[in-house]
């Protein structure tokens, strides 16, 4: 022992960690070590968290003295007695540990350098004595090479050196925003004349192109058809004027025809625009003239103003702007090609026009194409009206009675939907044979007079004004919930009702309160509207994409034939059944094909021996 050198500890390998050289020993928090200090809170040294920094051990000439307790020491030893004994051996000093320590100290090293570049220098690589650690307190002036950068247009580097003013007056370097989207691209309309427009807040657009690319994936009817149109050039240059709900599915159509050379004009109800959605399609270059807060006037003057871009062909939803064009804008009329319609409500004022010669124009009633009615009416309206009044009302449809008005291919829809979640359901009908349909389902068949007495839920499905009228609303019990799945204004006659002394007492979103002449409390649904896209998210996906398909045949048809006379005229079953292909094979679906045995009977009227 007398060479003072201690005996070196041996080195036990742990149990269950093969291939461990070294035991597995907790690191011990260093002697001295403070607090952790906050953001504001300066250290020994006076230096707040930005600057300061981890040095490696020893310091150097132009360093202040280390702090007592945070573990500097000379980088020379003394001479002595201690200099000439051997160093004990540390598992942490030596051999791995001190190279690792050496990279530590060069990384500490390089990230203090980074800082003080930051901060900038006033000589000798001494921060300056400004008071505060990240400004010089007086600028120095600019060398050469910043010139050059701050030519090049790197003022917010400059700017951080302190060097050339304020931050806030350096230009802002983030990448700039994504365009409208890469399949929408902005454009001028044909002739140089700007983009105009009426919508809410072009700020929304990118929520909005969010939602719509969504839509878009799940469309592949449309988009199947949407080439098909730009690949033969059908409306190229054709000025086209959307009628329509403005939501994420419904925009779909405008940006497809619009890719495919048209241009488009868009126009919506107030009570049916998605704020964001309009803003996605003013953002892609498509004039939109909606708004959610517009009122009827408002609504009117938007739909004259798609009427002013004179369109050539108008694809309408309950023929509001069709009829509004032969009423305001007979000019616009006589240059016109043709048009469509979607619902059965706007199909049926087309035909009176018709019969009337009102009717100035060739429609196609899409509404009218199989691919559309069966699937789009029954189907999507159905179930998208049912799941809207339990969602706004708050009622759950096991055990109520729902009075369905209608049993048309909307009211059967109806129907189905709030017969499959548990509710008893009664039909009224005006139309015999409707009702004995609805007979056959399984549904029982009363008046609405004697309906509205027991029912806890009313849906209407006619699409004709005054259905649900004062007496029946006076008639219903306390409780009540009413609402609309057709589609046209006063469908529950509200006016009316407040004429003949009902008052609203609550409101709550789109839930009004109406306590009736007789006392009963009475919840109307959204005003009256058409509840599925007014307060709701409108039909699923894959049946707006059957509907929208059916209106690009119909646009087609109208262009490609050029001796349709003014009336209400069907798709051809040829383009119906295309657009029905498409969807069985997006579906997963194959279709068979008659034998030519099959076909020769169907071709032949006269009997064949055996035949009878």
């Amino acid at each position: 022992m007398g060479s003072g050198r201690r005996p070196r500890p041996r080195r036990i390998r742990p149990a269950g960690v093969p291939g461990l050289r070294h035991p597995v020993r907790p690191r011990a928090r260093r002697a001295g070590r403070a607090r952790a200090l906050g953001p504001h809170e300066p250290d020994a040294r006076g230096r707040h968290r930005a600057c300061r920094g981890r040095r490696p051990r020893g310091r150097r000439a132009h360093d202040a003295p280390a702090a007592p307790g945070r573990g500097g020491r000379p980088r020379h030893r003394r001479p002595g007695r201690a200099a000439r004994r051997p160093a004990r051996r540390d598992p942490g000093r030596g051999g791995r540990g001190e190279r690792r320590r050496i990279a530590d100290a060069a990384d500490r090293s390089r990230t203090r350098r980074r800082h003080r570049d930051r901060r900038g220098r006033t000589g000798r690589g001494r921060l300056a004595p400004t008071g505060g650690c990240h400004r010089p307190a007086v600028a120095a002036p600019a060398r050469a090479h910043e010139c050059e950068r701050i030519s090049r247009g790197d003022a917010r580097a400059a700017a951080l050196r302190g060097r050339t003013g304020h931050r806030d007056t350096a230009p802002d370097r983030r990448r700039p925003p994504r365009d409208a989207s890469r399949g929408h691209r902005r454009r001028v309309r044909h002739g140089g004349d700007p983009v105009t427009g009426r919508i809410a807040d072009p700020g929304l657009w990118r929520a909005g192109q969010d939602r719509i690319e969504w839509a878009r994936a799940h469309m592949p009817v449309t988009t199947a058809l949407a080439a098909r149109l730009t690949r033969d050039g059908t409306v190229a240059g054709v000025r086209i004027g959307v009628s329509d709900v403005l939501e994420p599915k419904t925009a779909t159509i405008a940006l497809a025809l619009a890719e495919a050379g048209a241009d488009v004009t868009v126009t919506s109800a107030g009570r049916n625009t998605d704020d964001a959605v309009a803003a996605a399609l003013d953002h892609a270059g498509i004039p939109t003239y909606a708004r959610a807060d517009a009122d009827n006037a408002a609504d009117r003057a938007n739909a004259l103003a798609l009427l002013d871009h004179r369109p050539h062909v108008i694809v309408d939803d309950g023929a509001s702007t069709i009829r509004l064009a032969h009423l305001e804008r007979p000019g616009v009329v006589a240059e016109m090609r043709g048009a469509t319609e979607q619902t059965t409500s706007g199909v049926r004022p087309l035909r009176r026009m018709q019969a009337e010669g009102a009717l100035r124009i060739p429609v196609v009633a899409a509404n009218d194409a199989r691919s559309k009615s069966l699937f789009d009416n029954m189907h999507g309206t159905g179930q998208s009206v049912v799941f809207a009044v339990a969602d706004v009302s708050g009622r759950s449809f096991r055990g109520a009675t729902v009075a369905v008005v209608g049993f048309g291919r909307v009211g059967t829809g109806i129907a189905q939907h709030a017969a499959a979640l548990g509710a008893r359901v009664v039909v009224t009908e005006t139309d015999p044979v409707a009702a004995l349909q609805a007979v056959f389902a399984g549904f029982e068949v009363r008046t609405l007079a004697e309906a509205v007495r027991f029912a806890d839920i009313v849906i209407s499905a006619t699409g004709i004004r005054h259905t649900i009228d004062v007496a029946h609303l006076d008639a219903l019990r306390s409780g009540a919930v009413v609402a609309v799945g057709g589609g046209v204004g006063q469908e529950i006659a509200l006016d009316a009702a407040r004429a003949a002394g009902a008052v609203e007492i609550a409101r709550t979103g789109p839930v009004s309160v109406l306590r009736m002449p007789s006392g009963a409390k009475v919840h109307v649904l959204d005003d009256g509207n058409c509840l599925n896209v007014s307060a709701a998210e409108g039909n699923p996906v894959e049946i707006m994409d059957l509907s929208f398909g059916v209106q690009l045949a119909s646009v087609a048809h109208v262009l490609a034939t050029g001796d349709l006379a003014p009336g209400v005229h069907e798709l051809p079953r040829a383009a119906d059944d295309e657009v029905a292909a498409i969807a069985l094979a997006s579906f997963g679906g194959t279709l068979d094909t008659p034998s030519a045995a099959q076909q020769a009977f169907l071709a032949a009227w006269n009997p064949e021996d055996g035949e009878e």
